[in-house]
């Protein structure tokens, strides 16, 4: 992002160059607007995103119900907010994941970066 924004490629301006169809661009993730833009893949708006989580994966069925319930928020911070608000320490802070227990609740269900790698994996499979 570093070197998109040293050439003058701020995220704002890539949205408006995405030719995005039925949606506006900002349903999108910068994630999906590059991949749009540098390769060619047709975008996903963050709610199909989300949406992989309704009823799965197996690997998050699997988890003790509160990991579960916790990864649920993130991923509902994902679809407000997209790739930015999973990089945010401030994530932690939000109220539902904070009533939830956030990564004490995480840790009944292994190791809070590796399921964090997992829900992203899992958001950004193509």
């Amino acid at each position: 992002m570093e070197q998109l924004a040293q050439k003058g490629l701020l995220p704002e301006k890539l949205r408006g160059a995405a030719k995005i169809d039925n949606h506006a661009a900002e349903e999108y993730d910068l994630f999906d607007i590059l991949a749009a833009l540098a390769y060619g893949i047709a975008p996903r708006t963050r709610h199909t995103r989300a949406g992989q989580f309704d009823g799965g994966p197996d690997w998050l069925i699997r988890l003790p119900q509160p990991a579960t319930k916790v990864i649920r928020a993130i991923v509902k911070q994902f679809e407000n907010a997209g790739t930015d608000a999973l990089e945010a320490k401030e994530l932690w802070e939000t109220p539902e994941i904070k009533k939830l227990h956030g990564l004490a609740a995480l840790r009944e269900g292994g190791e809070p970066s590796e399921l964090m790698r997992k829900t992203k994996e899992t958001l950004f499979v193509a």
